[in-house]
């Protein structure tokens, strides 16, 4: 009961953190700003999936923890070296957080539990910030 108080609290920060972000939005963004962005969404994450893998620690979960904390790193590298124009980068992540997403709709579909949703669509949401940051390199460079 205490994990799942947890998880609830953390469920409800989150959504308000998300809708402020949301709140803020501009046409302006840079990629630096949406990277930004998708690392805190991609935090929450991250935690939530490796509190699943101590929890249950399975070859599945383990690989969906470490794919997190490797697309979190990557955003990383694009925020502080400021490699918000490097393609490979940029691929790379959202290669992994789409197989990541993929992963956690089945999840979803599987057992159907709201908490699972919604780490489905924090997946799929910093899936779509990164296409974002791609695609505002895409325009800049044409």
């Amino acid at each position: 009961m205490n994990n799942f108080k947890l998880i609830t609290v953390k469920i409800i920060t989150f959504s308000i953190l998300l809708f402020s972000l949301m709140s803020f939005k501009t046409l302006t963004n840079t990629s630096k700003e949406i990277a930004f962005q998708a690392i805190q969404v991609q935090s929450v994450l991250r935690e939530d999936l490796h509190q699943i893998y101590i929890e249950n620690p399975t070859l599945e979960n383990e690989s969906n923890f470490i794919d997190a904390k490797y697309v979190e790193g990557l955003l990383l590298k694009i925020v502080k070296e400021d490699n918000s124009s490097d393609k490979q980068t940029i691929s790379e992540a959202a290669r992994v957080q789409t197989v990541l997403k993929e992963e956690l709709y089945e999840i979803y579909l599987q057992t159907g539990n709201l908490i699972n949703e919604k780490r489905y669509v924090d997946a799929k949401y910093v899936e779509s910030l990164i296409v974002s940051i791609s695609n505002g390199n895409d325009s800049s460079n044409n």
